[in-house]
């Protein structure tokens, strides 16, 4: 952005030789909470931050590093204000490439910063290289994903889009899925569901009532359904996750999962827009 508030990366995998693809808000989310709570592993106790419709995996780290996880509604009006609350706060992010670093001792940006993000990376790398002369810039960033797979499963978030002819349609996609939740999704069993907009006087205000489904499903998938608030669109949130066994199979993986998540999605868009059709 113009204001480098957020911050992509395009890097290699390994496995994949030196490709280079670009990695998701939600695996350079995980990325980062890696290492911040690496760099400030004294402190006793740490809180992370991400929004509903981000990535599982920050839990499976949390509960590897002993740290706390809080989740709160989109966008970074929210996400920092259990940080206020909390002074174990630690790092945030968002799946849309926001991150947000507490320095522990000194005042903190309490907003995505795409400039602190850029820092914290290239520290790393700089790291690893004084360690290994001879690995690339990539290199030393696909080794850390990879360990990390292996710690707490190899992620894949894959957004999608359905688009609709008004605002007022796409959130009614959504309130007529609720009236009748679906016991199958995309040819998956629906193993639970929680409606965000019900049960909000129980939860802290920054993850209060807003239509939004998210649906656990057989296999490992996650889905988050929601309707934009700015286009006539509905927006879904995949997310599946697999075992890395070695390494060197992580681009594999990876592209397993991401067109197994795809391929996922457009049933459940086929299947919504039936519901949508037959209205």
């Amino acid at each position: 952005d113009p204001d480098a508030d957020r911050l992509e990366l395009v890097a290699p995998r390994l496995g994949a030789g030196d490709t280079p693809r670009p990695l998701s808000g939600d695996a350079l989310g995980l990325l980062f909470a890696d290492l911040w709570l690496e760099a400030n592993a004294s402190v006793a106790s740490t809180l992370l931050v991400s929004t509903v419709v981000s990535s599982p995996g920050l839990e499976r780290l949390a509960r590897a590093r002993d740290a706390r996880v809080e989740r709160t509604l989109t966008g970074f009006k929210w996400l920092c204000r259990p940080a206020l609350a909390d002074a174990g706060f630690l790092f945030a992010y968002e799946e849309a490439l926001g991150y947000c670093f507490a320095r522990r001792g000194a005042s903190s940006v309490l907003d995505k910063d795409g400039l602190a993000a850029l820092s914290v990376l290239l520290a790393f790398v700089e790291r690893e290289r004084a360690a290994s002369p001879e690995l690339s810039p990539g290199e030393c960033v696909a080794r850390r994903l990879a360990r990390l797979a292996q710690e707490v499963g190899l992620w894949v978030s894959v957004g999608h889009g359905m688009r609709f002819e008004s605002i007022e349609r796409a959130a009614t996609i959504v309130d007529e899925l609720r009236r009748a939740l679906p016991a199958v999704l995309g040819g998956r069993r629906v193993l639970e569901v929680v409606d965000y907009a019900v049960g909000a006087e129980a939860r802290p205000f920054y993850r209060g009532a807003q239509s939004l489904l998210v649906f656990e499903v057989e296999g490992g998938f996650r889905l988050c359904v929601r309707p934009s608030g700015t286009e006539p669109k509905l927006k879904l949130y995949v997310h599946v996750v697999g075992e890395l066994r070695a390494a060197e199979e992580y681009a594999a993986l990876e592209a397993t999962l991401t067109n197994d998540a795809l391929a996922w999605a457009r049933e459940v868009e086929r299947q919504l827009l039936g519901l949508h059709s037959s209205r």
